[in-house]
Order: structure tokens, then C-alpha cells, then sequence
């Protein structure tokens, strides 16, 4: 009876022991997580049981810096588009509104066989922009009517150094000049100031 007694309480210390050891297996091989892979949402799918080795690759994919790499290329863009060289600026001249006016004066007062009260208007407009080209070619046209052509040069001639850098205005002062000089009986320098007016 004793040794049936004993038997019976060994065979009870291992099956519990083999319990034991199922249970610590079971809770080693497995790992309970809960998904959160879709933001913004308040919804929580239910938990699942994964190996270890599924929990780490997981956890590599969540801390995966793809933000930021982005960030680095658009910087890269920015910076290759901004140290690109800048095309030059085109010289150019903004009339004053008193200008204007002594202009479409001085014009209505040529039209009109006025040509001393439209010198007198385009002085006054020179002293106001001394750097306009449009007052020098008009000034200049007002003097070659009146058959000053040594004054029409000169003031044609400071028109087209102040007009440096604009196409357009040069292209008219060296038409302008060619047409004074061959009235004035030069028939050479026409020439040259026509050739030149052709290269704007």
C-alpha cells in the first residue's frame, strides 16, 4: 500500500511538471500585439499571436525614415534651382507723367507748324528726365525741321549715349541721325549711323 501510495504521488509531480513546462513553451514562443498600422483611426483590430521573429521585421517597417529621405532630395531641388544663374536685366526707362505730357505737347505743337513752342516744350521735358531717348529723338527731329543740323546731331548723338542697353531706342536715334546727316549733305556718315541703326 505504501508503494502504490508513493507511486501514485510521482506520477502526479511529473504531470505537473510537464504542465508547467507547456505553459512556459507557450508563453516564450508567443507574444500578443496589437495592430496600429492604420493611423487616424480610432478603431483597434484585435490582437494576434506572432512568432518573435514576425514582431522584429514589423518593427523595422514601422521606424522605416521615408519622410525624411523625401525631405533631403526636395532641399537638393531647391538648392540646384537657386544657384542656377540669372538672365541680365534688360536696361529700361520709366517715364515721368509730366514727361509724357510735355511730349504729347511738344508732338500737337510740331503737327501744327509750332516748331519753336515745341523746343521749348522738350527743353522742359529734358530737364525734367535727362535721361529719357525719347526726349532727345523728338528735341532732335524739332531741330532738324528747322534746319539745325549741327544742334540736331549733337542732341541726337547725347540721346544715344544715354540709351545704352535699349535695342529699340538705339535703332531710332541711328535712323534719326542718318536722316540729319543726309540732309546736312554727309552723305558718308549717313551711311555709317544707317548701317548702324541695322545691327539693333
Amino acid at each position: 500500500m505504501s508503494r502504490i501510495y508513493r507511486t501514485s504521488r510521482l506520477l502526479t509531480a511529473i504531470s505537473a511538471l510537464l504542465v508547467l513546462a507547456g505553459c512556459s513553451v507557450s508563453g516564450v514562443n508567443s507574444v500578443s500585439i496589437e495592430d496600429r498600422s492604420i493611423t487616424g483611426n480610432s478603431i483597434n483590430k484585435p490582437s494576434a499571436v506572432v512568432n518573435q521573429s514576425e514582431q522584429v521585421e514589423v518593427t523595422a517597417l514601422d521606424i522605416r525614415p521615408s519622410f525624411k529621405a523625401s525631405t533631403n532630395a526636395q532641399e537638393v531641388i531647391n538648392t540646384e534651382v537657386s544657384s542656377q544663374p540669372k538672365a541680365p536685366e534688360i536696361a529700361q526707362t520709366v517715364q515721368k507723367p509730366a514727361t509724357i505730357a510735355l511730349l504729347n505737347t511738344a508732338s500737337y505743337q510740331t503737327n501744327n507748324g509750332r516748331l519753336r513752342a515745341a523746343q521749348s516744350s522738350l527743353e522742359r521735358a529734358l530737364r525734367i528726365s535727362p535721361k529719357d531717348p525719347e526726349v532727345y529723338l523728338s528735341l532732335g527731329e524739332v531741330h532738324r525741321r528747322l534746319g539745325e543740323f549741327v544742334q540736331s546731331e549733337q542732341i541726337t548723338l547725347k540721346g544715344i549715349a544715354v540709351a545704352a542697353g535699349q535695342s529699340t531706342k538705339l535703332r531710332k536715334l541711328w535712323t534719326a541721325l542718318a536722316k540729319i546727316r543726309s540732309e546736312a549733305g554727309d552723305t558718308v556718315g549717313a551711311n555709317k549711323a544707317f548701317q548702324k541703326s541695322q545691327s539693333y
